[in-house]
């Protein structure tokens, strides 16, 4: 998948740390919005953070503050209508699932941005699996030993139970 933020005017939620997207692979859905403080994605082939809203000092200018590193290096500002596609798959987790909105990877994701991404810990591990170490997984696990999807399906489905319990 991937989004497009919507144009400076077009934001709504800024003052609730709320930055809203559009998903541009199925445009018939409606906007959708991200807490600036949880969201992890990709521009490219770079792994971007948005700064926490204590540090978005000029939004009503148009600009976001991305990170390009857990810790807070490399943070530049970019215009909203400069901020394209962003990526926020689940890599592996739709190599075993078979589709990046199966119930299952939507529940993963929420996990990555309601828990992994609520701690410093958390955020590094986000941090590498999408610095490239999921994508690569997803690829060797789908092309060199897809006979393990089953065992790590066991897995993902053991923390999916979980977290749904403990959300509801």
């Amino acid at each position: 998948m991937s989004y497009t933020i919507l144009p400076f005017k077009e934001q709504d939620r800024l003052g609730e740390s709320k930055v809203k997207i559009v998903d541009t692979t199925h445009l018939v859905r409606p906007p959708m919005y991200v807490d600036l403080s949880n969201f992890t994605g990709q521009m490219g082939e770079k792994s971007i953070y948005f700064a926490p809203m204590r540090l978005q000092d000029r939004l009503e200018e148009g600009f976001v503050r991305l990170e390009r590193g857990i810790t807070g290096w490399g943070s530049k500002y970019v215009q909203f209508d400069k901020i394209e596609e962003i990526d926020t798959q689940c890599f592996v987790a739709t190599a075993v699932y078979g589709n990046p909105e199966a119930p299952q990877v939507n529940a993963l994701r929420a996990f990555r941005d309601d828990v992994l991404n609520q701690n410093p810990l958390g955020r590094l591990l986000t941090y590498f699996y999408y610095s490239g170490a999921g994508r690569r997984t997803a690829k060797f696990i789908s092309q060199n030993v897809p006979s393990s999807i089953p065992v790590i399906k066991s897995g993902l489905d053991l923390l999916v139970e979980q977290y749904s319990k403990r959300i509801n």
